[in-house]
């Protein structure tokens, strides 16, 4: 069972700078660069500063990943078509057919 309730994962999502719809591979992107930007070897600020920016950091990527461990995914036929359509050029083609400006020029 989560322990944890919206507005954790809301501060997470902004602690990390991400939007409210993200991607697994997006979390983990944001919370790598925000890892090497805070540690305390690297960053610019007094150590105290970074280890505690860094234990948020790595909190913030642990409630995200928890809540999307138990986020279950659709992967029925007709889901899974929706969410490739907008990443295939035959859905462009569908909408807008031959459309000069939107449709598939052959370009």
């Amino acid at each position: 069972m989560l322990q944890y309730n919206y507005q954790d994962i809301k501060k997470a999502l902004e602690l990390l700078g991400l939007q409210e719809t993200t991607t697994i591979a997006e979390i983990k992107k944001r919370y790598r660069a925000l890892l090497k930007e805070w540690h305390p070897d690297a960053a610019k600020v007094n150590i105290d500063q970074s280890k505690e920016m860094t234990q948020k950091i790595v909190q913030s990527y642990q409630i995200l990943m928890d809540y999307s461990a138990h986020f279950k995914i659709s992967f029925k036929k007709e889901t899974v078509n929706q969410t490739m359509a907008t990443h295939d050029e035959k859905w462009w083609a569908n909408r807008f057919g031959e459309d000069p400006i939107w449709g598939n020029r052959g370009d």
